[in-house]
């Protein structure tokens, strides 16, 4: 059996009833379709790390022809990368102003880009965290004005999240993030 073959068994694209696994979803202005060649130097630029006697960088074990990518950091640590150019989803809407860059982000964005941790269902509140830390370095190489927000979906699901589930672009990356810490959405999202 060929091995992509066998890791696309492993990493449903789909998630059980209720239940995601660690995700960050970029909300792009414009469709960003980046070649294999491209995700290769970006991933080893977020996750390649100097070994002993020479690199050690992420490995594509998977593509599809679509932009869904998946990389091997690690023996069991796999991050899938998955590009549309078209909309996500709208927000519905709550007590949110709607001059609120949450909602900008919603309204201006017309692609998207996922990074997943996949198959990493009912993890604890710490692991969750350090894998949506593992997914940052890689929005950090990517980070742009292009960028209008990031949305992590698993965190509208768990009490308390572990991170912010809306995060509008402000400019800085981590500013972004500590803004929407203290300032909760009250926006949720429709399904897709």
């Amino acid at each position: 059996m060929e091995v992509g073959a066998a890791i696309r068994g492993l990493i449903p694209r789909d998630s059980p009833e209720g239940k995601s696994w660690p995700s960050i979803v970029m909300l792009l202005r414009h469709p960003q379709n980046w070649p294999e060649e491209a995700l290769l130097k970006l991933a080893d630029a977020a996750w390649g790390m100097n070994g002993e006697h020479d690199r050690v960088s992420p490995k594509i074990i998977n593509a599809s022809k679509s932009g869904s990518v998946v990389f091997q950091l690690a023996t069991r640590i796999f991050v899938s990368i998955h590009q549309v150019g078209q909309r996500y989803s709208f927000p519905t809407l709550g007590e949110d102003a709607p001059d609120d860059p949450r909602a900008r982000m919603w309204a201006e964005h017309t692609a998207w880009c996922a990074l997943d941790v996949p198959n990493r269902y009912d993890i604890p509140p710490k692991e969750r965290k350090e894998c949506y830390m593992l997914l940052m370095h890689f929005i950090n190489k990517v980070w742009s004005k292009d960028v209008c927000g990031l949305y992590l979906p698993a965190e509208e699901m768990q009490s308390p999240p572990v991170m912010p589930s809306q995060i509008p672009n402000l400019g800085d990356l981590i500013a972004s993030v500590k803004w929407s810490g203290l300032n909760p959405a009250s926006m949720r999202i429709a399904g897709m």
